[in-house]
């Protein structure tokens, strides 16, 4: 992490309220070593919404700065992350077999929970779905990698099950390292088992990291040195911005739970002259609730007031006559937009806020999961997306 990406991060969780000055030094210190940050007393008198900003800021942070552009062979690393446990304290998912699982619109080995919520993520990696209390992901394939926050207690058994499993030891610097496979990505059939969550749908070689609560798992050695923090600059210099604005006044007391990272404008955009908005640093799309009211944010980050009202301009023009290209359906029925603001952000730069609301239902945010599959789809015109 460079000199100014710390001094922007520290800028962000200086701007969160109620945040004690002591929990800044804190994260970095953890985000240096690669470990989890860890203080001995009591915990900082946030709120929820707060810590929940504040740990997406500390994951995000822990990213290489490659993981926000496209990689050499122009592939945008997509990056997920979601608090489970914040979901679970407002009551998401409590009746759902999945539990606050079922929020996620994406997220570690999703597609594998149900193997793990019936014991098998257990006896494969020494932990269940249940015990994950937040996660990173980022995936460029042949690369999927992870930062599992863990429940307290719950990493305790993660390494002898991985020793138990064929992993071999070794040493990523002083650092150890559970390592299954010697090649990185290679795929082994006899290895398959959708029960394991660590690249078992293919039987993939997986390099993880156990630190107390906190494990790192990816496929290949480059990554897992990056999300370490042994291998070259991690973060981005506009992540603290764009938190800062997730507690904007007009999210009130509602919490961050799942985000998408918007990383690269140009690679992704339609072309579209005049339409999109101007070109932006980073992008944030994010899930945000109190319990009773969700919303459905689209952060993006301007070095100046003047580009990001200008985007604001636009967006509000575009956005009521917008309609998606796979549908027809106008995008403004989908998600009705409640707010197009700017907001100056400490360090300077400028963050554009478009933000629709409803109440919660039963099918979660459908705000949030339209514009993540349209995303992924290339189907929003309106951002230049």
């Amino acid at each position: 992490m460079t000199l100014m990406q710390r001094r922007s991060f520290l800028a962000g969780l200086a701007a969160l309220p109620g945040l004690p000055p002591t929990m800044g030094t804190a994260l970095i210190t953890g985000l240096v070593t690669g470990l989890a940050p860890q203080r001995a007393g009591a915990e900082p008198a946030l709120s929820p919404a707060d810590r929940a900003a504040a740990g997406l800021l500390a994951d995000l942070s822990r990213l290489p700065v490659a993981q926000f552009r496209p990689d050499p062979a122009g592939q945008v690393p997509r990056i997920v992350w979601g608090d489970l446990a914040g979901a679970g304290a407002l009551g998401f998912g409590a009746r759902e077999v999945l539990g606050s699982w079922t929020r996620m619109v994406e997220g570690f080995a999703l597609e594998q929970v149900v193997f793990g919520l019936q014991g098998g993520w257990a006896g494969t990696v020494g932990f269940g779905p249940q015990d994950v209390a937040r996660f990173l992901c980022t995936t460029a394939e042949p690369e999927r990698g992870a930062i599992l926050t863990l429940h307290a207690g719950a990493g305790d058994g993660v390494g002898g099950t991985l020793s138990e499993r064929g992993y071999d030891q070794a040493m990523l610097g002083t650092i150890p390292v559970f390592q299954r496979g010697a090649e990185d990505f290679a795929v082994d059939p006899a290895r398959r088992d959708p029960k394991d969550p660590f690249g078992g749908l293919i039987g993939k070689s997986s390099r993880v990291i156990v630190a107390g609560d906190e494990v790192i798992q990816t496929a290949g050695w480059a990554l897992l040195a990056g999300l370490a923090g042994t291998a070259g600059p991690q973060g981005h210099p506009d992540l603290a911005a764009l938190t800062q604005a997730l507690r904007a006044p007009g999210f009130g007391a509602a919490q961050i739970l799942q985000a998408l990272v918007l990383n690269d404008q140009q690679g992704l955009a339609t072309g579209v002259t005049g339409l999109g908005l101007l070109p932006w640093g980073l992008g944030l799309l994010g899930d945000l609730s109190d319990g009773k009211t969700c919303h459905a944010a689209a952060l993006f980050s301007y070095a100046t007031e003047a580009e990001a009202e200008e985007s604001a301009t636009r967006l509000a023009r575009t956005w009521p006559a917008a309609r998606s290209s796979a549908t027809q359906g106008a995008l403004a029925d989908r998600v009705p937009v409640r707010e197009i603001s700017v907001q100056r952000a400490s360090d300077g730069r400028a963050v554009l806020i478009f933000r629709a609301q409803a109440p919660e239902g039963e099918g979660g945010n459908a705000a949030y999961r339209f514009l993540a599959q349209a995303r992924m789809m290339r189907d929003l015109a309106p951002f230049a997306l």
